[in-house]
């Protein structure tokens, strides 16, 4: 009986667990998404180079939205090919790029992070 009771407070304690470590991780993420106006249903576009920046804004954007990542070599008319058939809500890019993907999000109404 004792077993089963100790077995059973374990088991709680793991699942319990794994959702305060989902809720962790999601909280910053989310709630900087959510002050920008993105949502769990949104699509996220991510013009950023290959690199750890890059895996890091993907892997955490993917966990609370639709994170896209998109090639920051294109020009501008594939940029708003792209932007527009996500149905992109906001782009994240380098605050020093000089990408053409930031005047074509903003003249298509597309929050830039």
């Amino acid at each position: 009986m004792i077993i089963q009771e100790i077995a059973g407070v374990v088991s709680l304690l793991f699942i319990l667990g794994k959702e305060v470590i989902k809720l962790i991780t999601k909280t910053k993420t989310e709630i900087e998404l959510v002050s920008y106006g993105v949502g769990r249903n949104d699509r996220v576009a991510i013009v950023l180079p290959n690199g750890p920046e890059m895996a890091t804004a993907f892997l955490t954007v993917a966990s609370c939205s639709t994170a896209a990542p998109l090639n920051p070599s294109y020009r501008a008319d594939e940029f708003e090919f792209y932007l527009k058939d996500l149905g992109a809500k906001a782009i994240i890019i380098d605050k020093d790029s000089s990408s053409e993907a930031i005047d074509v999000a903003k003249n298509l109404g597309i929050t830039v992070i």
